[in-house]
């Protein structure tokens, strides 16, 4: 089915009061000054895993309450939302939802609603509304309730598992205390953590065992830093089974030390 998001506009949130994003393609790059924005941008997609699992609840008291999460607190924006267009082979998705704060500094759902629009026919098909009041999405139950040959639960279920799908990765600590610049067991290959701790046993065994997939994370990070041609992994001498990513980009020419390519005015999003 190869669903991608193609668009998202986010109203309310954090320091994102109303920004739009269309046309995004496999790699979007965020470019803004310090405080702009880009680090909310990423954050909100971390609060949407957060809610398809069926956990608003925990990810909004973890970030300090509901107010916290509001574009200049309840008393200014009492709402806030999103409209996410996600394209697949079939047609295009369109999913939608409001959160309002309630008390105890909480969200409840004001709206919450999908549709479909099959192949490129200009149709205006029904929304499939999925109620209000609730404190926790109800795109996985509708995923789940429906018949299975049913086109709504088809729907539902590339909603819920693009969003379940998404991972977060910020690399912005590179202090030397940093677990991005620590040494990681080999071994430890399987799965990326968020904070990168163990990325270059990921790189090492991605380099021997799936090139292609190498080249290709490679190739889209020197989209955004011109000169980069992959990552060097240092041997260190004090034992055999233990990695360090240095973390430096070489080229033919020069090397980019990681605090050169973290200044702060950029992210990457990227769909693989």
């Amino acid at each position: 089915m190869n669903p991608k998001i193609e668009s998202i506009h986010i109203r309310g949130f954090r320091s994102l009061a109303d920004v739009h994003i269309s046309n995004m393609s496999n790699a979007t790059v965020l470019i803004g000054a310090n405080g702009s924005g880009k680090s909310n941008f990423i954050r909100f997609f971390e609060m949407l895993r957060w809610m398809i699992y069926s956990r608003l609840g925990e990810f909004v008291a973890i970030q300090g309450g509901a107010d916290d999460q509001l574009f200049g607190g309840n008393a200014r924006t009492p709402h806030m939302g999103a409209d996410i267009k996600i394209r697949t082979d079939y047609g295009l998705i369109e999913f939608n939802f409001a959160l309002t704060y309630a008390q105890p500094d909480r969200f409840i759902f004001a709206d919450e609603q999908y549709r479909v629009t099959v192949g490129d026919i200009p149709t205006d098909p029904s929304w499939v509304y999925l109620g209000s009041a609730h404190t926790e999405a109800n795109i996985v139950t509708e995923a789940y309730s429906t018949p299975a040959t049913d086109l709504a639960r088809v729907t539902a279920s590339v909603v819920a598992g693009m969003l379940r799908a998404i991972a977060i990765y910020q690399f912005h600590d590179t202090s030397n205390s940093s677990s991005f610049k620590k040494l990681c067991d080999l071994s430890d290959n399987l799965v990326l953590r968020a904070d990168g701790g163990n990325l270059a046993a990921i790189l090492y065994r991605l380099e021997r065992l799936d090139v292609r997939r190498y080249n290709l994370i490679c190739r889209q990070i020197s989209r955004v830093l011109p000169g980069f041609d992959r990552f060097e992994l240092a041997d260190e001498c004090c034992t055999s089974t233990r990695k360090r990513h240095t973390p430096t980009a070489c080229s033919a020419m020069w090397r980019c030390d990681c605090r050169a390519s973290s200044l702060g005015h950029g992210r990457l999003v990227l769909e693989l």
